[in-house]
């Protein structure tokens, strides 16, 4: 962000995990334009603080000069802005709220002040789970994880004065922490490792009992220097009550979307809590704000963040305590308040730690299952997609495995996007010759992708290795889809989203894809079944592009590629299919030299054969709520798997193979 070129670098949306260092960074910004290393004042703006205050972006920005007792500052303000002498920095777009339209605003007022000041360089910050929005003048950027020399001089400098360094490397490095080596990848998780061994002289293994240690770590601390009077009823508050009361404090102001209190608002918070005690267990009359100064005194759980505002110092710690409220509420019904939350991306490390912190985590998946399939029950058409689904996953009996309905799902959104694109009046009568070109090529050069993609999830399979993988890919693939939901953009994005598709398919590990003679023969099979279903999701594509766009030259020039991808068509119907090969050379290819009639005969008796044998073929049409129903579904899936990594369950199979079904 300093010199160089005013373009590159311009303008910078930082992504990154929860505790990756993301606000860190941005404040480590702030000290050097401080220090005069980047020439340019800083404006920090807590994006959730804007949006709960309301107003814009200027009046705001003003409001904290005059706090900082610079009064009247929108002038100064906006000579810094239009000059380009000022850096924003951005801060926290995952934390403003979702619910009445806050955060779509807010982005709405964000771009528009970026545009018109567009000399000022900016820097925006976001978790990665939830930027589910575009900046075309932001360079997208990751926050790296810690590497190994990274993660050693933090703990050196932890350590520097207490002469723990060297046996906590020692005991970190050993070989049964490898997991919590990779934990301490992340800055924040690093840091609560340091803190609950500099306390325990122990290393957890897991997260949440890394979260565990780390607050109890501070929660236990005590400053005899600020033990005065005023801190004795926090002080005598057992470890177990001080848990409760910040579980309560994160639960209550989470569930409305804060992460903000005002310190009224605190204060009356913890006097209630307090006022609920046994008598036995209060030293004094509750005082809310002299508990609220030692919390903060004391370890900084809570912390102002402006004149009378306070905040959990991390948003982690929120999370963490708001799950623990889950948790020990169980029994009186928190699972099930938990599910209205599930599309919701604010909550996802909530169901995380949720399914970490309960001893036993059944009930949890079964109604997470239930509130899955609540998303396709009641509509008709999402319904028959999901027979189908199961239709086609059990026919590859070879295989039986949830990644294979994920396959199938990415079968649907193929076909209903296509469906979209072609039923489209204004693109049908406006069928460019440069666009029919471009889309029939991409997709005859694309079937290649089919072969990764069915021999990658038949290796995930086989193995057992990363049951998630194949899974992954497909519901990857299925966001590229589902997210693309303008038909005017449809035509310009798709040959993009191929390039994407094959771009992950050949980032895919391909060392660890095994050829068909590699695999046992049962598993071969079931990978033959899916390859051949693969490419008959693109040939009715194909032969309704040429049935359409049969007159274009560029087009017509495409025949030998075509030829190629009908072999191979034959070649897979013969390993998959021998009844579907036998009838498909009765249904010969058109000659090179046949009219747009011949190719739509062609279309249609191919396409009653895929159906007729394949099950494949089905026109599946999506409107908008449907398109945003399947997208919750997948994403509310793929939530699922991602807790059953970390939760405590008694058959974990027998949720694996429920996985894509409605019960």
């Amino acid at each position: 962000m300093g010199g160089g070129s005013e373009q590159k670098g311009h303008r910078l949306y930082i992504l990154g995990k929860p505790g990756a260092g993301k606000t860190t960074f941005l404040k480590y910004l702030v000290h050097q334009t401080v220090q005069e290393k980047l020439g340019r004042i800083p404006i920090f703006v807590t994006l959730k603080d804007w949006a709960d205050k309301g107003g814009d972006l200027l009046t705001f920005i003003a409001r904290q000069f005059d706090i900082c007792q610079f009064p009247d500052a929108a002038p100064f303000i906006e000579y810094l802005l239009e000059t380009g002498h000022a850096v924003l920095l951005l801060d926290g777009l995952d934390e403003v709220n979702l619910e009445e339209g806050v955060r779509d605003q807010l982005m709405t007022d964000l771009r528009d002040f970026c545009r018109k000041y567009d000399k000022t360089k900016a820097i925006l910050t976001c978790r990665v789970a939830a930027t589910d929005y575009s900046f075309t003048d932001f360079t997208y950027v990751e926050m790296a994880d810690f590497d190994d020399g990274q993660m050693t001089a933090y703990a050196r400098n932890w350590f520097r004065k207490s002469g723990k360094a060297d046996p906590f490397l020692q005991e970190f490095q050993k070989p049964d922490n490898e997991g919590v080596r990779d934990l301490g990848r992340s800055p924040l998780l690093l840091s609560l490792i340091c803190l609950a061994y500099d306390t325990t002289l122990h290393i957890p293994q897991r997260r949440v009992e890394l979260y565990e240690e780390a607050l109890d770590a501070l929660l236990k601390k005590w400053d005899a220097e600020r033990n005065i009077r005023r801190d004795e009823i926090y002080k005598h508050l057992s470890l177990g009550h001080k848990r409760k009361l910040f579980a309560a404090l994160a639960s209550k102001a989470f569930e409305k979307g804060d992460i903000f209190f005002h310190k009224r608002q605190l204060v009356a918070e913890i006097e209630s809590f307090l006022q609920k005690l046994p008598a036995a267990d209060l030293k004094d009359d509750p005082d809310g704000e002299a508990v609220l100064k030692a919390i903060e005194a004391q370890h900084s759980i809570l912390t102002e963040r402006a004149h009378h505002i306070y905040a959990f110092s991390h948003l982690t710690f929120q999370e963490y305590y708001t799950a623990k409220a889950i948790v020990d509420n169980a029994r009186h019904g928190t699972l099930d308040a938990l599910i209205p939350h599930l599309t919701d991306p604010r909550w996802r490390e909530v169901f995380l730690l949720t399914a970490s912190l309960l001893d036993e985590a059944n009930d949890f998946f079964d109604i997470l299952h239930r509130a899955i399939g609540d998303l396709l029950r009641g509509d008709e058409n999402l319904w028959a997609m999901q027979a189908w689904v199961e239709r086609k996953a059990a026919q590859v009996e070879e295989l039986q495995f949830g990644a294979t309905r994920g396959v199938y799902w990415f079968f649907v959104l193929t076909r209903a996007r296509v469906s979209a694109l072609f039923n489209d009046r204004d693109l049908t009568l406006t069928f460019a010759r440069d666009f029919a070109f471009m889309f029939a090529r991409d997709f005859v050069y694309d079937f290649h992708h089919a072969f990764v993609l069915a021999y990658e999830l038949a290796h995930a399979i086989v193995d057992a290795l990363d049951r998630a993988l194949a899974f992954d890919l497909n519901l990857t693939l299925a966001h590229i889809l589902v997210n693309n939901r303008s038909h005017p953009a449809l035509a310009l994005s798709y040959s993009r989203d191929l390039a994407i598709t094959r771009a992950l398919a050949r980032d895919l590990d391909l060392d660890r894809t095994r050829t068909r003679d590699n695999l046992p023969p049962r598993a071969r099979h079931g990978v033959e079944k899916i390859f051949l279903d693969t490419l008959l999701l693109y040939a009715p594509l194909y032969t309704k592009i040429l049935a359409k766009g049969w007159t274009i030259k560029e087009v017509r020039a495409l025949y030998p590629d075509i030829q190629t991808f009908f072999r191979a068509v034959s070649q897979a119907s013969q390993a998959a299919d021998p009844a579907f090969a036998i009838e498909l050379e009765k249904t010969p290819l058109p000659a090179q030299e046949s009219n747009p009639e011949a190719w739509a005969q062609f279309d249609q008796a191919f396409r009653a054969l895929a159906l007729k044998h394949r099950d494949m073929g089905h026109e599946w049409e999506l409107n908008k709520e449907q398109t945003t129903r399947v997208d919750q579904y997948l994403k509310a899936t793929h939530l699922l798997l991602d807790c059953l990594e970390v939760a405590t369950v008694n058959d974990r199979q027998g949720i694996l193979d429920r996985i894509l079904t409605v019960e």
